[in-house]
């Protein structure tokens, strides 16, 4: 019973062909133990036969991980012999390194994997020779290039574009791989650097121009707020206030362009203003048809009347009804002027005379109220 115990412990680190022995020792007991037909078969027949089951589905499971790690491997060189064809190095090597991975994790490598692993990899120094003597000049020509660039006197925007296209074509030679010559590398990139610098300079202070317009529309919508709330809509000045509106939408239009991130939060902001200063002249607008309408339905009524006396003392009255409720009219024009903040009355000014000063880019595009 003692050597049975030993024979089940043994047969779980056992290689195949030890497993193989001790597995045939074990059936061996288990069949004698059978034949005796009036004894119960003992503990070490069971757990025998448990571990034989186990010591099987573990090498069956080893063998179908051989079998596919040599699949693999064979894809693998296929994939590699494809990419040296193309002449892309980068990819091969690529390929090769992986591939390596995968036949060092195996046991035991197959001689027609073993020498096709061996013609990958003689392929790929030699495309890696010829590589380094094709690409090379083109490298050098692009040095040239860029260094060229240092003194460019394009604009900015041109000019990033160009360096842009250098670097594109940098790495077109180099396929994705991974730059055999760093000497040439290095000097690209130095010269690629110092051509960018008035690149930086102009997208850095177009950053500051963005900033500075944002904070301008800030302080143009804290001064629409503040003539929103404090301006004297009982006794407006309608004329000044379609004037306020209209140049506050030129003055925002000229601070432009700000910073993409700003750009909506600061228009609906501005927009939900405009909205309710548009509202407060369009509520006048109303009052005025709705008035004229009264008086031109006085007068009508007036025409009709059997009482002619009456009929011309009211006519008499009814042009200064009408000049009473002319629209857009300008009652309490120094009170209501007072409610306008000092940079937009400036503003306004300035429109009137016909000599504005606005700051800023190029208009931005509004759907016009």
């Amino acid at each position: 019973m003692d050597h049975s115990s030993n024979c089940w412990k043994k047969l779980r680190d056992a290689s195949d062909e030890q497993g193989q022995k001790i597995k045939s020792a074990l059936e061996t007991m288990i069949a004698n133990a059978k034949a005796l037909k009036d004894t119960p078969p003992p503990e070490i027949v069971s757990r025998g036969r448990e571990a034989i089951d186990a010591w099987s589905a573990k090498v069956k499971s080893q063998t179908e991980q051989a079998k596919q790690s040599i699949r693999d491997s064979a894809e693998l060189i296929r994939k590699g012999n494809w990419a040296v064809s193309q002449g892309y190095v980068g990819r091969a090597r690529a390929i090769f390194h992986e591939l390596e991975t995968k036949i060092g994790s195996m046991d035991q490598l197959p001689s027609h994997i073993a020498q096709k692993f061996e013609d990958l990899k003689l392929s790929i120094q030699k495309l890696g020779d010829w590589h380094e003597f094709a690409v090379n000049p083109k490298k050098e020509e692009l040095v040239k290039q860029m260094r060229a660039l240092e003194t460019s006197e394009l604009h900015p925007k041109d000019l990033a574009d160009k360096i842009h296209a250098l670097q594109e074509s940098w790495k077109e030679l180099c396929r994705g791989g991974q730059n055999q010559d760093e000497a040439l590398w290095q000097e690209f990139h130095a010269a690629a650097q110092k051509a960018y610098e008035p690149c930086k300079r102009h997208f850095d202070e177009q950053n500051q121009t963005r900033e500075h317009n944002a904070e301008l529309r800030r302080s143009l919508l804290e001064q629409l707020t503040q003539y929103l709330q404090a301006y004297d809509w009982e006794n407006a000045n309608w004329k000044e206030v379609e004037k306020t509106l209209k140049v506050s939408r030129e003055v925002w239009t000229s601070y432009w362009p700000v910073p993409r991130k700003d750009i909506k939060e600061l228009q609906n902001s501005f927009d939900r203003l405009m909205d309710q200063l548009y509202e407060k002249l369009n509520q006048e607008h109303e009052r005025n048809r709705l008035k004229k309408a009264a008086v031109v339905a006085q007068a009508k009524a007036l025409a009709e009347s059997a009482d002619t006396a009456s009929a011309i003392d009211a006519a008499k009255k009814t042009p200064g009804a009408m000049a009473e409720h002319r629209p857009m009219q300008t009652q309490g024009r120094s009170g209501a002027v007072a409610g306008i903040p000092k940079p937009l009355r400036r503003r306004i000014r300035q429109a009137a005379s016909g000599n504005r000063n606005i700051e800023g880019g190029a208009p931005e595009h509004q759907t016009a109220r």
